[in-house]
């Protein structure tokens, strides 16, 4: 009975860890828009991505601007947000939260990265604003994620 459990182990895991968190996602026009990178004059644009990586990547977690959730993320996917000039507060909700609080110009782009960690016995976040050229380079590799903004 107890190879059993262990054989049945070693075949559930890699199934397990498989599984991809599913979000809704934004149409492909509005993927190739976001990944123009142009904010629209009178507004600024927030980036927030999150990295396609294995560790973590089966946990969505919620991502608000200024108290409003957006949406969650899913491992590989950005969200593309306009918003109006001045400051913003972006974060995450998961075992651990995290913010970051930004001050943005018109037509001005800014870009969050947004990390999945390892909190105490579930899954915590972690955001941070990185350069500009940083948040371009990631975003050219991911999938535009939906926001409810």
């Amino acid at each position: 009975m107890q190879k059993f459990s262990f054989f049945s182990g070693l075949i559930l895991i890699p199934i397990l860890f498989s599984s991809c968190a599913s979000v809704p996602m934004a149409g492909l026009k509005e993927d190739r828009q976001g990944k123009q990178f142009q904010a629209s004059p009178d507004m600024g644009r927030i980036y927030i991505f999150r990295e396609s990586k294995f560790a973590g990547g089966a946990v969505k977690i919620p991502v608000s601007i200024d108290g409003k959730i957006i949406g969650q993320s899913a491992s590989g996917t950005y969200f593309a947000v306009d918003v109006l000039p001045g400051q913003h507060q972006i974060s995450c909700f998961a075992d651990s939260n995290s913010e970051v609080n930004i001050t943005i110009n018109k037509g001005e782009l800014s870009f969050i990265e947004h990390n999945s960690t390892w909190g105490a016995l579930l899954a915590g976040c972690e955001v941070l604003e990185v350069p500009v050229a940083e948040g371009q380079k990631e975003v050219l590799k991911l999938k535009r994620a939906h926001a409810k903004f």
